[in-house]
């Protein structure tokens, strides 16, 4: 099997002068028209098949293609690239972000965008910039810069550190009916050492990530109608548009979060054992789960109904992994609650901000713990101690750090 040289142009090139361009690109774009756009160069559907999958990037790699004598040193077809890939490489798209040309051009590659999760082995979280060379292997002097300022864009927009800037080699074969097989990334050649070395120390001396912010907007929230049994659980629904720059994503630095609100992380009545993050948030997204940019989606999330008959409200907000107020994501939860017979207690302020619950009256095995503003129904009383279920475990607690709200 004889290797190609076909098209490296695709990864180098092309995503670093978009990134370059990203913080800035769609506007640098709109208004100098730098980025070519898949209808710009007519990208044909009918052959894409390109399985959606995301992850959110930290590191940049730009790829390096031996070019093609067939295609002129100013001319990149990307309709031909992108039909040789779709259809001969298994990817159902082409596998990168950018291309950009030796002329300086820029391309938009992947339909999926920045975060599209691309199949070469050692790329996953990676934006790719293609980039063709010529037959002096060195980046030409009018791609130069646009690489190097493409770059910086994207680093800077998602807080990627220079250090993770890589340079490969696209290298692979054909196999039978002209099948590309064995993919891979490799090192490059000594000859673009120089280069690499310039790019790099620019990359270095101009980096100024900015604060990666996520937008949403809250298009409608349904509460439950009915009267809730107090001491139940209910469902609320949000629905939520992404309206950012960024996907959102189920881990916690991507993820979004209901906030308790004013005061902002106070705990929530509405908080349940093991269903929510904290005792005053609850994230939105679940395992393997996103909203990408543009996308409108309802989630779900599961709330204590409280002991606060008839009715209790609170207001909520939506936060980042790292506690940022999303602007105007404001909004209340109001729940009816009927009247329930029995005892109602309030855990009061303790000296280690807890109370212990213990599975008998007196120095029992302690089997789990409460905190201030925690209501219970009482299950029964013993000698100075209250007996209440929490988390589906009845056990004990002494009435010095309780106060009786009913009964």
């Amino acid at each position: 099997m004889r290797k190609i040289n076909f098209y490296t142009i695709l990864i180098t090139v092309g995503f670093i002068f978009i990134c370059a361009h990203f913080l800035q690109f769609d506007t640098r774009a709109q208004e100098k028209e730098d980025v070519i756009d898949r209808d710009s160069w007519v990208a044909d559907d009918q052959i894409y098949s390109f399985k959606e999958d995301y992850n959110f990037p930290n590191n940049v790699i730009v790829v390096f293609l031996n070019k093609s004598d067939k295609y002129p040193d100013s001319v990149f077809d990307m309709r031909e690239l992108y039909y040789y890939f779709s259809t001969r490489s298994g990817f159902g798209d082409l596998p990168f972000h950018y291309v950009v040309t030796q002329d300086g051009s820029i391309y938009r590659a992947n339909k999926l965008g920045d975060e599209a999760k691309i199949g070469i082995e050692g790329t996953q979280g990676a934006v790719l910039i293609s980039y063709l060379l010529g037959e002096d292997k060195r980046f030409s002097i009018s791609a130069i810069d646009p690489i190097t300022d493409g770059i910086l864009g994207v680093i800077n927009k998602y807080a990627i550190s220079p250090e993770n800037v890589l340079f490969k080699k696209l290298e692979y074969s054909f196999g039978d009916r002209a099948k590309m097989e064995n993919i891979r990334l490799v090192d490059c050649s000594e000859e673009l050492a120089e280069d690499i070395s310039l790019i790099k120390e620019s990359l270095a001396n101009k980096y100024a990530p900015t604060e990666i912010s996520f937008q949403v907007e809250i298009a409608e929230v349904i509460l439950p109608e009915e009267e809730l049994a107090p001491g139940s659980s209910a469902e609320v629904k949000i629905k939520i548009k992404n309206i950012g720059d960024y996907n959102l994503y189920s881990d916690l630095s991507t993820n979004i979060f209901i906030a308790r609100n004013n005061p902002l992380d106070e705990r929530s009545s509405y908080y349940i054992t093991d269903k929510w993050d904290s005792l005053s948030r609850v994230s939105l997204l679940k395992e393997s789960e996103r909203l990408v940019v543009g996308e409108e989606k309802v989630f779900t999330f599961e709330v204590y109904v409280p002991l606060y008959p008839p009715e209790k409200s609170e207001d909520f907000i939506l936060v980042d992994g790292k506690g940022n107020v999303i602007a105007e994501t404001e909004f209340k939860i109001t729940l009816k609650i009927g009247a329930t017979s029995g005892k109602i207690i309030e855990i009061t302020e303790t000296p280690t901000g807890y109370l212990n619950v213990r599975q008998t009256p007196g120095l029992g095995e302690v089997i789990t713990k409460v905190s201030p503003g925690e209501r219970f129904l009482v299950k029964d009383e013993q000698d100075g101690y209250y007996k209440i279920e929490v988390g589906g475990k009845e056990g004990w607690v002494v009435n010095t750090y309780v106060r009786v709200v009913s009964g």
